[in-house]
C-alpha cells in the first residue's frame, strides 16, 4: 500500500516470511526516520538506531519491519493528526531542504497524473493549464 502524508511516503507490503509483521520502505531516509519518531511517540518503544535497513541497490533503499498492529496504530494517530485543507500545502510547510523540495514536486506529480483518471482525455491539456501545470 502506497501512503504519501506529510511526514513522508510509504510502501508497505506484508512480509511473507514473518506472519503479522510488514515491511514499511520508503525512498528517502528521513521520511522512515520521521516514521520510527513517530512510532517511538505512538508505540512507546525506542527503536535502536540500525532498525532503519539501508539496502541501497533494492527498489525501496530504506525499510524498516514491524509489528502489522504496531504499523496501523502509527497511520491511525497519522490520520488523527489532519488539521489542514490542503495536503500539499501542509507538505510543502513540513518538508524542508532538497528532499523536501523534492518530495513536493512528486506529490504535484502525482496528482497531476491521478487527476488525469477523473479527466476526459481531451480536457486534460486545458485543466492541467488552469492548475499551473506544464503539459509533458
Amino acid at each position: 500500500m502506497w501512503t504519501m502524508t506529510p511526514i513522508g511516503f510509504f510502501s508497505t507490503v506484508a512480509l511473507k516470511t514473518k506472519p503479522g509483521m510488514v515491511m514499511v520502505r520508503g525512498r528517502e531516509r528521513t521520511h522512515l526516520e520521521a516514521f520510527v519518531e513517530r512510532y517511538q511517540q505512538v508505540i512507546g518503544i525506542r527503536l535502536p538506531a540500525t532498525a532503519i535497513l539501508d539496502q541501497p541497490h533494492s527498489d525501496y533503499r530504506w525499510r524498516i519491519i514491524i509489528d502489522k498492529e504496531e504499523m496501523v496504530a502509527v497511520f491511525a494517530d497519522l490520520l488523527h493528526d489532519i488539521e489542514y485543507d490542503n495536503f500539499k500545502s501542509e507538505c510543502t510547510r513540513r518538508q524542508t531542504g532538497a528532499a523536501g523540495r523534492r518530495y513536493v514536486h512528486a506529490l504535484h506529480e502525482v496528482w497531476s497524473v491521478m487527476y488525469g483518471l477523473q479527466t476526459p482525455a481531451g480536457d486534460l491539456d486545458d485543466t492541467l493549464t488552469v492548475y499551473g501545470y506544464n503539459k509533458r
